[in-house]
């Protein structure tokens, strides 16, 4: 991408995929997790969303992002993992 896009979105890229790893890592494993992680999860989420809606004015938040940002968090706390539920 370097050369493709402005230097701030080739940096907002990289972060976002620097996020994207970890909360991807969350969500690919089946195990309950401690309190710690999950406000981990939800900050990242978050961040992600946030970064990336800021880097590029025509994104817009779709239903699998608002679930990403809003209610895997919550449902992690209520049953303690997210990583047994699909699509």
């Amino acid at each position: 991408m370097v050369g493709k896009v402005a230097l701030a979105q080739f940096a907002a890229y990289e972060i976002a995929w620097t996020l994207w790893d970890r909360i991807r890592k969350t969500l690919k494993r089946a195990a309950i997790a401690p309190a710690e992680e999950v406000v981990a999860f939800r900050s990242n989420t978050s961040a992600i969303v946030t970064m990336a809606k800021g880097s590029s004015g025509w994104l817009r938040i779709s239903s699998k992002l608002h679930i990403l940002m809003f209610i895997a968090p919550d449902a992690w706390e209520m049953w303690g993992s997210i990583g047994l539920c699909g699509e």
